[in-house]
Order: structure tokens, then sequence, then C-alpha cells
């Protein structure tokens, strides 16, 4: 297999950055930003029964050369990538997700950063709802300028637990600890994650982006667009234009007809 190089110059265009990110908190930031308003979150290669291969040229080619999206390895496995090559030290870490009455396993992909002032939780991979901007790794609340707010703290005996204020209460959403995690740990959170029939991606068509104001999402059949606080959901007909709802919502344009998707998720 050819080495990989990572291209800065097409990662940039395919997040809309036009500078290139300083390894400081005013980079770290506009990059999260750039990547988690442009590529969507979504499961489709799953849907299909294809491999995920988190393999960097693979992952590169995917998200970037084709305009796919991804879920939470593809996602913060390439930020990680792009976090290296502009000089920031940074290393993944795995969390449980908190989101049904038990958590998971370790089957979620973050990355922490070490900066000047201490290290930053980055995540471009949770979904439209997740962070909206890095994160120092400190006890306290966090308020998105868009009205979106979160918060970190420490809970036994799960470590730091990221949470999510929703409609007025506080949500777990995820946790995490700090323990050193190897290309295997992550390999095998993946392929568990995109095989099991116990998991939400083998089981559901999703896909995700966030807005200025709020964020779209599909759910197999059904669209939700949350503007503000305005909800507004439409259910989308089970024919071949659900391909083409796809690309123009979420810029998902699959390598598959719908027969091919039906057939598999049906």
């Amino acid at each position: 297999m050819p080495e990989f190089h990572f291209n800065p110059d097409l990662y940039l265009q395919r997040i809309g950055l036009d500078v290139i990110p300083t390894p400081d908190e005013t980079g770290l930031i506009g990059l999260h930003r750039a990547q988690f308003f442009s590529i969507p979150f979504e499961n489709f290669d799953i849907q299909l029964g294809k491999n995920i291969d988190l393999n960097p040229m693979h992952l590169f080619d995917k998200l970037v050369k084709h305009q796919r999206g991804g879920y939470c390895f593809e996602l913060n496995g390439l930020l990680g990538m792009a976090l290296k090559h502009f000089g920031f030290e940074v290393r993944p870490l795995l969390a449980r997700v908190h989101l049904s009455e038990e958590p998971s396993g370790r089957t979620h992909l973050l990355n922490m950063v070490e900066l000047e002032q201490g290290p930053w939780i980055i995540d471009a991979g949770f979904g439209a709802g997740g962070l909206r901007s890095p994160l120092p790794l400190k006890e306290g609340v966090f308020e998105h300028e868009t009205g979106y707010s979160f918060s970190l703290e420490e809970k036994a005996p799960w470590g730091w637990m990221m949470r999510t204020l929703d409609k007025g209460i506080w949500k777990d959403s995820y946790s995490f600890d700090l323990e050193y995690v190897t290309k295997e740990d992550i390999e095998v959170g993946n392929f568990y994650t995109s095989h099991s029939p116990n998991t939400h991606f083998t089981q559901i068509r999703t896909a995700s982006k966030p807005t200025k104001n709020g964020r779209i999402s599909l759910r197999n059949f059904t669209f939700t667009e949350i503007t503000g606080g305005e909800v507004k959901t439409t259910e989308i007909e089970d024919n071949p234009a659900y391909l083409n709802f796809l690309e123009q919502k979420f810029g998902i344009r699959l390598d598959a007809n719908y027969e091919e998707l039906k057939k598999l998720t049906t």
C-alpha cells in the first residue's frame, strides 16, 4: 500500500477553512468548527454492509476526496490526523455513551489536545447535537453562542461525564477517562459498533448536520429540522428519491442505488 501523506490543501478546502490553523486555542476552535459544520455524521456504509476502514488513506479518500460523512471513528479519526499535521499535541480517548438506560462499552472516539494552558476535549463525531466547540478539560458549564449548553464534571465511577442541556434538563451524553488508547482499542470499538446487531448504527439509517441556529437529522424516514426552539418533522417517502433527498440536504452521495440500500436495511 502506498505511503499516506496528509494533504492540507484538500482538507482545508473540504471544510471551508481559508486559513492554516495555528496550534493554539484560536486554531483549535476554528478547526473544530469548520469540520463539524462541513462534514456530516452518517452511517450509510454500515447500512450498506461495508467495512468501516480506519486506515488513514481510506479515511481521507472517503471523507475528503469523495466528500462523504462518517461516524465518530471516522470523523474524529480524520480530525486527529489534521490536528497532528497542523502541529497540535493530540491523542485519542474512548468513551461510554449514556444516551440509553444502560451505558455502552467504550464505543465512542474523541480526542484530547494539550495546549499551553492545559488539556482540551475536541469531538466532531457525536452527531449534530454534539460539541459545537472544543472544551477545556475542567469542571464547569460551557454555553455556545447559538444557545447550546454543555457541562463537564468528574463523576464516579465513570471518570469525566459530558452532559448536554436539553429543554432545561441536564442529560448525560458520554463518559471517558484519560487512560492510554491504542490503535487496537480503536479497532475493537469500531468493529463492534459497525457490526453488532445490538448497536444503533446497524439498526437505523441516520444522518445529521449542524446548522447555524440548530441542526437537521434523518432517522430512517423521519427528517427533523431544529431551528432555535422550533422543531419540524417530515416523513420521507420510501422510494429512489430518498437518495436525492440525502444528497440535497446532507451532501451525501452514495455509491449504491436505492434497491441495494433497501435490500440490506429492511
